[in-house]
């Protein structure tokens, strides 16, 4: 695992050690069969149904709630058994400009947030963590209450569907979001 992604993982833990994660540069966006990788992790580890492997589905399980992200230079999953559901997000920093910030969050967002980057892998997440109950846009998300935790590493609260919780992970270049619901 890549260091900010293996600290990020540690991290969680201590909230939530029935998760499990994987994650490698080796999976990144500009790596060839980058998806087919990630998903033979997935299933070798969760010893997941065959269908997990299918690039043409999404990564579902009887067992697990499974969540895919990749950057052009990292990629990786997470997983926590079901009912619980996650959601995963990594970024690169620089590629997240100030005029997607503004037009996916509120001011009161942006104020709230030690920086307003961290709001894209936050709604990234928590929008994955709610599979099924989506909003039909990440706009109807709310992100609010960080906590600095740890150098680097933030709290915050999901709302107004299913309540959830996460944390963002600034790791240069990588922004790592995970929330739960």
């Amino acid at each position: 695992m890549a260091g900010g992604f293996q600290r990020l993982v540690s991290l969680v833990h201590k909230h939530h050690p029935e998760m499990r994660a994987q994650g490698t540069s080796l999976w990144g966006a500009r790596e060839e069969n980058y998806r087919e990788h990630i998903r033979a992790s997935i299933k070798e580890v969760l010893q997941a149904e065959e269908h997990v492997a299918d690039l043409a589905r999404p990564p579902r399980s009887n067992t697990f709630s499974i969540s895919v992200s990749h950057a052009p230079n990292f990629g990786g999953w997470v997983a926590i058994p079901l009912p619980a559901r996650i959601g995963f997000d990594v970024e690169e920093g620089r590629r997240i400009s100030e005029k997607v910030i503004q037009r996916m969050s509120t001011e009161a967002e942006r104020k709230d947030c030690p920086n307003p980057s961290f709001l894209w892998c936050a709604k990234e997440a928590y929008f994955k963590a709610l599979a099924q109950d989506q909003p039909q846009a990440i706009t109807q998300l709310n992100i609010s209450d960080w906590e600095l935790l740890e150098p680097d590493f933030y709290s915050f609260r999901a709302s107004p569907h299913k309540a959830g919780h996460g944390w963002v992970l600034n790791h240069e270049p990588f922004l790592y979001g995970i929330c739960f619901v």
